[in-house]
Formats: structure tokens, sequence, C-alpha cells
């Protein structure tokens, strides 16, 4: 089974896991077999919706899967591959001299875990059963330090197992059949200066055009100032004043999706599964 892979990724706060989980949830009620990736140590999962996540795939529900990537196991699978021994791949990890390669080389924990995703895809390594692969990437600076670090280890090493690795994966990165990236933003000016940014950069380094989503998006009718009248409707004005201005300054963007901002969701599952039902994928 051939997956497509969909990065989520953004400034930090604007919702990206919320997000990730929403489209994840939507492909697999279309019927699509899919695997939602938690790429942080922070178990935002866990934490928000007690899903209790680890490196094999949980089952959540029909057709959705949900698993937690960090570097150091994806490491330990590839060496564990490269060196046909598991036990060979815990020692080379343990060893003190491997370990301050890892702190001192960013760019490996970046192409142990873009290496796992792609794995599938490249013939290498354990195969991903899934067809869409939805991952709930690092903020805005830590994604795009993860592609510099692929293109860097192609510079750096000219030939050899980690010059075929870090191209290859960036190959596929490249190719918009198989790699979608997604930039979540909230309608405030900050995230969307650096969403834009981000944007801009991620066409720089893969000639790949992200999509916008913009989470959180007030859809009310137009509040007068003259209808101001307490907390809540002096909230709702001055967010539809940034929104507007926001959305002016997105005339000229691909937005994919305007979130809508889930003012009477329960709890955090509640609105996930109320925006999957609506999230276009």
């Amino acid at each position: 089974m051939s997956s497509r892979i969909h990065f989520i990724t953004g400034k930090g706060g604007v919702g990206k896991s919320t997000i990730a989980a929403s489209m994840a949830m939507a492909f697999a009620e279309k019927g699509k077999k899919t695997l939602l990736v938690e790429t942080s140590s922070q178990n935002y999962f866990r934490n928000t919706l007690s899903w209790e996540l680890k490196y094999s795939e949980t089952e959540i529900h029909k057709n959705f899967y949900a698993c937690q990537y960090l570097y150091k196991d994806c490491l330990k699978e590839y060496l564990g591959h490269l060196f046909k021994l598991t036990m060979l791949a815990n020692a080379l990890l343990n060893n003190p001299v491997t370990q301050t390669l890892i702190n001192t080389a960013p760019a490996l924990p970046s192409l142990a875990v873009l290496g796992k995703l792609t794995s599938g895809i490249r013939n290498m390594g354990l195969k991903l059963d899934f067809e869409e692969v939805v991952v709930d990437s690092p903020s805005s600076g830590h994604f795009l330090s993860m592609i510099e670090g692929l293109q860097g280890l192609t510079k750096t090493f000219r030939k050899g197992p980690l010059h075929n690795q870090a191209n290859e994966i960036l190959q596929i990165l490249k190719n918009n059949l198989l790699t979608k990236v997604y930039v979540v933003l909230n309608p405030e000016q900050l995230t969307a200066i650096e969403a834009f940014e981000l944007a801009d950069k991620i066409t720089e380094k893969l000639n790949l055009k992200s999509e916008i989503i913009l989470n959180k998006f007030l859809n009310f009718s137009l509040i007068k100032k003259s209808e101001v009248v307490d907390d809540f409707t002096n909230f709702l004005f001055f967010r539809q004043q940034i929104q507007s201005k926001i959305l002016t300054e997105l005339k000229l963007q691909k937005i994919i999706w305007n979130a809508p901002l889930e003012l009477n969701s329960k709890n955090e599952i509640d609105k996930i599964e109320k925006l999957s039902k609506v999230i276009p994928c």
C-alpha cells in the first residue's frame, strides 16, 4: 500500500495538533486506512485526549491509528535494519561516542524520523501499511531545521549511505503526489506573518507549495461597534477586525480551509470530531 504523507506545521499554539487529528479522523471516516503520527515528546494527545501513544501503531477506531515517532526509536529501527541485529543497534545507541555524535549532529534525528515516515515509499525497512499518514510536525523553525538538516547531509557527505538516504528522502518530500505540507495559522498578525514566511521558505527549499489552513476562523455575522454590549461581544468585535485584516493579506495565498472557531465544543475530542466532518480532504 502506497502512503501519502501530510505534514501539519505552523507556529506553536495555533492548533496544528487539533488540525492534524481532525484531518486524520476525516480520512479514516472516508474509509482510508490512516495513521496519525506525533513527533513531539510533549505527549499532546496523551495529555489532552488520553491516547497512550507508543512507537507501534495504536488503533483509535476503525481505519484510524496513531503512534509517536521519537528520533531515538526511529534511529534504533534504522540501525537494526542496517546491521540486522537489534542488540548491536542498542549497543551503538548507548555508546557515549554515538550519543555525542547525535547531540552534535542535529541532522541525524531529522534523518531518522523522516526516514521512518518515508521508509515504505523507499522500500527501506518496515513498510507503513497506510493510505494516508498525517504528521503532527514540529513547529515552524524546527520543521525547517529538519529539511535543512537533510540538505546539509547531502552536501557534507558527497556519497555513501548518509548521502543516499538523505537524498532519497528529499526527493519524496519534493514530490507533490506523495507529500503535502499544510501551514496552520490563527487570525492574528504575528502568526500570519510567520506563516507566510514559512510557506515561502518551504517553497524555496522543496519547490513545494504549502497549503494554508486558517484556524479558529470566526464565522459570525459582522458585529458593529454599536452592538458591543459586554466582554463576549467585545471579543467578537475585535477578533473580526483582526481577522478581516488577515484575510485581506491572505488574498494572494491559497487557503484551502477556514477552520471555524469552535465555541460550543464540550472538550477537545468533541472539537476534533466536529472539525473532521467539515475539513476538506
